[in-house]
């Protein structure tokens, strides 16, 4: 487990979805083929939530590349 800045656990899973909604975002995928596959979150039902939950993930995401990605590879002895 790792934790971020604001102290929320992360586990190994969320380490990979995290860098496959980066290499998404980068790849320029629209972010509702981004929510419904990787976040399995039904778009069509409430598109509102759904961008905020994107936008949330996204965010956490960049979040642990720019600092916690580097303490995990450490602390786990990857790095």
């Amino acid at each position: 487990m790792l934790s971020d800045q604001n102290g929320k656990q992360h586990t190994t899973d969320d380490l990979k979805k995290y860098l496959r909604l980066l290499d998404a975002e980068a790849e320029g995928a629209d972010w509702k083929e981004i929510a419904s596959l990787l976040l399995e979150f039904d778009v069509t039902a409430d598109p509102d939530i759904a961008r905020q939950i994107y936008m949330d993930e996204l965010y956490a995401a960049h979040e642990l590349a720019e600092d916690g990605y580097l303490r995990f590879m450490l602390k786990s002895g990857r790095g």
